[in-house]
This record gives C-alpha cells, sequence and structure tokens, in this order.
C-alpha cells in the first residue's frame, strides 16, 4: 500500500504555498518588502488567483447578481449564544468544490459569502505567508460588514515573528510589528484575535521564555493574542504566569490519529490536557485548534466526540464572566466530503443547542 501522502490541494485563492507547509527555519530572514505579484508556480501545481482573495469578478453587462448561502446555513444564522466562534482554519480550498462537499456549484468568487452564510469566524492563513497592502485589510472588512456583520477573523501572526525571528524582539521586529499591527486594526470590528503558531522546534528555556515576556512590552495590552506551542516543554506553570500577566490566551493542540503524533513531542488528544488546561489566564476567551482525528489535518471528529466537546465549553463558560469567548478552530481541511473542517462545527453547534445554547 502506498503510503506517501497525498499532495495538499492548492488554496485557490490565498497563496501559492501550502497553507500548512511550515516555512524554514534555519537562519533569520529579513522582513521581505511588500509584493503582492503571484508566487511562481511550482511543477504541478495550479496557478491560484490574486492573493487579496476578496474581489469579485466584475458582471457581465445585464448579468443577474447571485449570492449563494449554504444550505446548511440555520445552524449559525445566529451563533450559539455570544459564547462560542467555531469555524475552519482558512475557507479555499480546490478540493472544496468537488461534488459532495462544501462548495459543490458555488464559483470560487462567491466562497466567502458561502462560508460566512453559514459560520462566523475563520482563521486567514494567507497573513502567515504573506504581507498585504492597506487597500486589502479595508476590502476584508468591508466584505464582513455587507455579507455578515458579526462575522470575525482570527488572524495569523506572519511567520517572519515566530518562525524567522523567533520571538527576538529587536528593532526590526518592532517596525515590522508596528505596521502589521496597524493593518490587523483596519479591520476594525471584524478583528477576532491574532493567533501565533510556532514551529515543533521552538522550545521553552530561559531564553524562548524572556522573549515572551519581552514580548509583553510590544504587544497591544487591549489586545487579543493567542499562543499555540507545538513543543510539549511550554505546557507548564512559568507560562502560564506570563499569559495571565498580559491576558493572553493560550491555543489547546487537539492531534489525533494513528502511530506516533506528527507533532512528535505532543500526545495523542489534547495538548496540553484538558483538566491542565489554564482557563484563568485569558478574561476573554478560550481556544481549541483541531487538527484532525485520523492524522496531520485529516479525519472528521465525529458526532459523539463534538458533543463532549460541548460539555466542556459548557463548562468553561460557566465558570467564567460572560464576556469570555471559545473558539473552535477546525484544521481537519483535507479530506473528507463534506470536509471534516466543516462536518465538526456543524455537529458542534447541534450538541451546544442540545445543550440550550440558542
Amino acid at each position: 500500500m502506498n503510503s506517501r501522502k497525498p499532495k495538499r490541494p492548492l488554496a485557490s485563492t490565498e497563496v501559492a504555498l501550502s497553507l500548512h507547509e511550515e516555512p524554514p527555519e534555519e537562519q533569520e530572514t529579513p522582513q521581505p518588502a511588500q509584493n503582492n505579484s503571484p508566487k511562481p508556480r511550482r511543477e504541478g501545481q495550479e496557478t491560484p488567483q490574486h492573493a487579496q482573495d476578496i474581489h469579485l469578478r466584475p458582471r457581465r453587462r445585464g448579468a443577474k447578481r447571485s449570492v449563494p448561502t449554504s444550505e446548511h446555513c440555520s445552524y449559525f444564522s445566529t451563533t450559539p449564544g455570544t459564547l462560542f466562534r467555531l469555524g475552519s482554519s482558512g475557507y479555499t480550498y480546490k478540493f472544496w468544490h468537488s461534488e459532495g462537499s462544501f462548495y459543490h456549484n458555488v464559483p470560487e468568487q462567491h466562497e466567502f459569502q458561502y462560508y460566512a452564510s453559514e459560520f462566523d469566524t475563520v482563521e486567514i492563513n494567507a497573513t502567515f505567508y504573506r504581507w498585504f497592502r492597506e487597500s486589502v485589510w479595508d476590502n476584508w472588512r468591508v466584505r464582513a460588514t455587507s455579507i455578515r456583520p458579526s462575522f470575525e477573523y482570527v488572524i495569523k501572526a506572519n511567520q517572519y515573528y515566530s518562525h524567522m525571528k523567533r520571538l527576538n524582539v529587536d528593532d526590526k521586529f518592532k517596525a515590522s510589528w508596528a505596521k502589521f499591527y496597524a493593518s490587523c486594526q483596519r479591520l476594525g470590528p471584524h478583528l477576532g484575535p491574532i493567533l501565533f503558531q510556532f514551529p515543533e522546534s521552538f522550545k521553552r528555556d530561559s531564553i524562548t521564555l524572556a522573549r515572551m515576556e519581552d514580548l509583553g512590552k510590544v504587544l497591544d495590552p487591549n489586545g487579543k493574542f493567542v499562543f499555540e506551542f507545538r513543543h510539549i516543554s511550554w505546557f507548564c506553570p512559568e507560562l502560564y504566569v506570563i499569559l495571565k500577566r498580559h491576558n493572553w490566551c493560550l491555543a489547546l493542540v487537539e492531534v489525533s490519529g494513528a502511530g506516533p503524533a506528527w507533532c512528535s513531542t505532543l500526545s495523542k488528544g489534547p495538548n496540553p490536557r484538558i483538566e491542565d488546561y489554564p482557563l484563568d489566564s485569558c478574561t476573554w476567551g478560550a481556544y481549541v485548534r483541531f487538527h484532525g482525528a485520523q492524522g496531520k489535518y485529516i479525519g472528521a471528529y465525529g458526532p459523539e466526540k463534538m458533543t463532549e466537546w460541548a460539555w466542556k465549553f459548557a463548562e468553561w463558560t460557566g465558570q467564567s464572566d460572560p464576556s469570555r469567548r471559545v473558539y473552535a478552530a477546525f484544521n481537519n481541511t483535507d479530506d473528507g466530503r463534506p470536509p471534516g473542517a466543516i462536518a465538526d462545527p456543524r455537529s458542534l453547534a447541534d450538541a451546544l443547542r442540545n445543550l440550550g445554547y440558542t
């Protein structure tokens, strides 16, 4: 049996790089100049549309505008309470247009309209790989306002900060961050948390802990920031003290599947363990990233598992003031009809409603 992982479908409207591909880490790379020209095509890949991924194609004269909506829009026509935000990691994937998948018969230029008719949040992966003009951020804001006023974007912080600078908060870092964060602010009420995702090689030690402290001198004290660590050494009291001091949120990392966990130091299942999750470190939210029930980015968790998580989320919100939200981001985007990143939040929403969250 051929065990080689098939190529990940290219995201059609974000970036030419695979959205889950880890960047090189061997040496620090200067912050690239803003460049919005299309990436060179790699062999075997289709050329993506312009990375702005937000402009609708012009209508032919006399053509009638059609704004599609998900047939399941009733799941999220009213988000369960104001306590929960459920969505996928990215929303533009080629194979999601295949029969039986999410966007079947939906034109690519209407992907966001269709997605936002059902879900009220999404992780934007493109910002991890590229820098965008102010006009792009403005269009993201306008688009959300016109289609779903309550919509939130979770913005992935650029890899420059997490993988290249590795949180070395020097003058270059500070200057770059000031520009990036100013761009994020252009989203206005549609800006959700900003997510820092670190590579597995980023381990906790005295230097990296000190860098987390230095980061606190740069980040907006009123901003919402989430940190996903993929090395087990980070799940410790020393980190939780820093998180609580700055009101930062830890992303709980759910990795499952046959064989060793693909983040080799992490355990199968939730990391940290659910009972060890530092809920009290952050007053505004909790965050869970579901990376796949059967392996890296594959496999739906299913209704039974989502019901278990619904009970846990209800418990978390019951321990907090009403302003705390639980974010559930589904990164199991790479298989299934519909993909797990669509089926699982639907199941989770149903389970929450069954618990009385309407």
